[in-house]
């Protein structure tokens, strides 16, 4: 459950565990859910700063052992380049967060998806990998969901939200991470009237919107994902300094079809 709250008029973030994670978690999920709790049923995002960044490099290792072990990329061609990482950041906060949280443990292929996103849309940007069969199947299903999310009509949205009233909240993320959430959070404002039930605004007395919601969404895991990372300079050096941990991305990696980039 996340609680935003409003300390000096700096806002920060409670998280509150619900469950724990089910035996079926994959490695990097396990590391990331440890190091964010320690034993603890709640933490601030704020608490964590200066210190979750070593937890952050530990899951980002496994999570590169899981797409090496699925060959996501074929063994042997280039690594990605800091340019990739960013978006991948992205998406792993925004699922850290909802993991976190206990959101996505009742369905679990909803948290399995987005870490898989995690490790396809690394793949979009100006070098791409060669991809492996299972990365190429990923990567084709991603590009269709967000064109999907680009061009889907209000009428075909709101059958979605008749079938699954929690349809919005469990798609947002994947389109803040496509550069597309004010655009998806515009086409449910009519049709989404009550906040997701794991989340506590500053205002609750306010009526709810998914513009709001998705703006304040995009600004928390942009601040998540600075606090996170953070890693103090050392003292030794004053023009240290923090940023992602995450500098490496997948060590394999290439061209895509021989070269060239995908341009969103």
């Amino acid at each position: 459950h996340i609680t935003e709250l409003d300390n000096d008029r700096k806002s920060d973030y409670q998280l509150t565990k619900v469950k724990d994670l089910p035996p079926t978690a994959k490695d990097f999920e396990k590391v990331m859910f440890s190091g964010l709790f320690k034993g603890r049923s709640t933490v601030t995002v704020s608490s964590l700063r200066d210190s979750f960044y070593t937890t952050m490099k530990k899951a980002h290792a496994k999570l590169e052992a899981y797409g090496k072990a699925r060959q996501f990329f074929v063994p042997g061609t280039r690594g990605f380049g800091a340019v990739l990482i960013a978006l991948g950041v992205v998406t792993l906060i925004a699922a850290l967060v909802l993991l976190a949280v206990g959101y996505f443990i009742d369905d679990y292929s909803y948290s399995a998806g987005l870490f898989l996103a995690t490790v396809a849309l690394l793949v979009f940007g100006w070098l791409m990998p060669k991809k492996g069969p299972f990365g190429t199947a990923k990567y084709a299903e991603i590009l269709g969901f967000r064109e999907f999310v680009r061009t889907a009509e209000i009428d075909r949205l709101k059958v979605l939200v008749d079938e699954n009233p929690h349809y919005f909240e469990e798609t947002i993320a994947y389109a803040i991470v496509f550069g597309l959430g004010e655009r998806w959070a515009e086409k449910f404002k009519d049709l989404i009237t009550e906040p997701p039930e794991w989340y506590d605004g500053r205002n609750p007395h306010h009526s709810f919107s998914t513009v709001l919601f998705a703006d304040n969404m995009m600004s928390s895991m942009h601040r998540m994902n600075r606090d996170l990372n953070y890693q103090a300079p050392s003292q030794s050096s004053w023009s240290g300094g923090g940023g992602s941990s995450f500098g490496g991305g997948f060590s394999s990696g290439g061209g895509f079809g021989g070269g060239g980039g995908s341009s969103w």
